[in-house]
């Protein structure tokens, strides 16, 4: 890009790795103005994409993660022993935790959806400000800004913050040298939330009840047009096992999911918290 702009090779790596690793604002105030550059930079920012989609899939999908998973989980039922020993001073497990069987009983839904709260709304924030902390307090150091900037540009980055929240900017190189880096392990951090979030028992069940919704609607639109309320024998096979659901079916409930319940979720959320943000800001 540096060659086809004309442009210091230091320029044309600042702004690439400003756009690879979705900077708050670029390390360097160049922009292609020709349609060569403009092509190479349309193309890099497609790699980007699936290059941090690579990288977030694969951290997500390591073992460790899966250890992280486990012990986000035990951390619901280890809250749910504490508050029993507290309340009734019994230290051990009830029995009704086991089944007729002898096997021991799933975790209810209560207690997963529980873990899946603490998570989302205490122990990841609780990371990503620790996070803010120590590399803001790192960059303040080196570019001589006040700690709370130094925290506002990293929080900004990490949060990926439409609109930072301070006007500063790095400098130095030393300084642009620790935003890459903050930024490359973002990504990382990216992929470990995804993939601890995305292992709970709730996300599952959440998947469950979504491939569940488009086989009700199925159902319901057999009883509208036929008046028939139960499946036809049709949804199981000759050997009685019940049939796959259908990949129209499939592609139906992700349309449904991604167009219309997601984004309703985002809008509602968005009401709410654009609402409180509003209320503190007086806008």
């Amino acid at each position: 890009l540096a060659e086809v702009e004309g442009w210091k090779i230091k320029d044309g790596f600042y702004y690439i790795i400003s756009m690879l690793c979705g900077l708050p604002t670029p390390l360097t105030e160049v922009d292609p103005d020709t349609d060569e550059g403009k092509l190479v930079d349309v193309i890099v920012a497609l790699w980007a994409l699936a290059l941090a989609g690579t990288i977030i899939g694969v951290v997500g999908g390591l073992s460790v993660i899966n250890r992280l998973v486990d012990a986000a989980e035990s951390f619901g039922q280890r809250f749910k022993r504490a508050a029993r020993k507290v309340v009734t001073g019994a230290d051990e497990e009830a029995p009704a935790a086991a089944g007729e069987d002898g096997e021991e009983k799933p975790v209810s839904l209560a207690l997963n959806i529980f873990t899946f709260l603490v998570f989302i709304f205490i122990i990841i924030p609780i990371v990503i400000i620790l996070v803010a902390v120590i590399f803001g307090f790192i960059l303040a150091e080196v570019e001589g800004w006040k700690i709370k900037d130094g925290f506002y540009y990293i929080i900004s980055m990490l949060c990926g913050l439409p609109t930072p929240l301070t006007e500063v900017d790095p400098d130095t190189d030393e300084g642009k040298l620790v935003d890459v880096i903050v930024a490359l392990w973002a990504l990382a951090l990216a992929g470990t939330i995804i993939g601890v979030v995305g292992g709970l028992s709730v996300i599952n069940r959440l998947v469950d009840a979504a491939e569940s919704f488009g086989q009700r609607f199925k159902r319901a639109a057999r009883k509208v047009v036929t008046g028939a309320d139960e499946e036809a024998p049709a949804a199981a096979g000759e050997d009685g096992e019940e049939k796959p659901v259908s990949l129209a079916l499939n592609i139906f409930t992700f349309l449904v999911f991604i167009f219309i319940i997601i984004p309703i979720v985002i809008i509602l959320v968005a009401v709410i918290f654009g609402f409180i943000l509003a209320e503190v800001e007086g806008w």
